[in-house]
């Protein structure tokens, strides 16, 4: 399906060919994948896709092919357009990537990156122990349950919410 940035003004689309495929944007072809999934458009026509090659999944971002997971979720982009990152996974390891840096790797299964408006502070859950942590920045909350993909951050950054709950308590 198409894709337009959220200004209408860039445009991407998936070509499939009988051998491969690769992601068509404002009417020039980008380099050939076994697959492409998760695209993304981020502020400033800042562009960013999962595509398969070889087994492998990598993020491409602004034309850079990342590094190759057996998972990659589909990248976040600070409001601002300042900061892109992703979470990918392997057999036993999980990472949290920004700006194309592993800022958290553990063999723990991680989810749900979300990121400040500025880009200055980011978020992502992991199950560990029967239960849930939210890592925000340097800080883990441990929860018995919460909700994937509501992490939520204030628009100045300094508060940041997600549903989460106590089995326990049935609240």
């Amino acid at each position: 399906g198409l894709v337009v940035d959220a200004a209408v003004e860039h445009w991407a689309v998936i070509s499939e060919s009988t051998v491969d495929k690769s992601l068509v944007v404002d009417g020039a072809r980008q380099e050939s994948f076994d697959a492409i999934e998760h695209v993304v458009w981020g502020p400033g026509g800042r562009l960013s896709y999962a595509a398969r090659r070889a087994g492998a999944w990598h993020v491409v971002t602004d034309g850079r092919v990342g590094e190759g997971y057996a998972e990659v979720e589909p990248a976040v982009y600070a409001a601002n357009g300042s900061h892109v990152g992703y979470v990918a996974r392997d057999v036993g390891r999980s990472v949290v990537t920004l700006d194309e840096h592993v800022v958290w790797e553990s063999p723990l299964p991680a989810t749900a990156l979300a990121m400040s408006d500025d880009g200055a502070r980011m978020g992502w859950m992991y199950r560990e122990g029967g239960g849930v942590v939210i890592a925000v920045d340097k800080e883990r909350y441990r929860f018995e349950v919460a909700v994937e993909h509501t992490l939520r951050f204030s628009h100045d950054g300094r508060h940041w919410a997600a549903l989460v709950g106590s089995l326990g308590e049935r609240r």
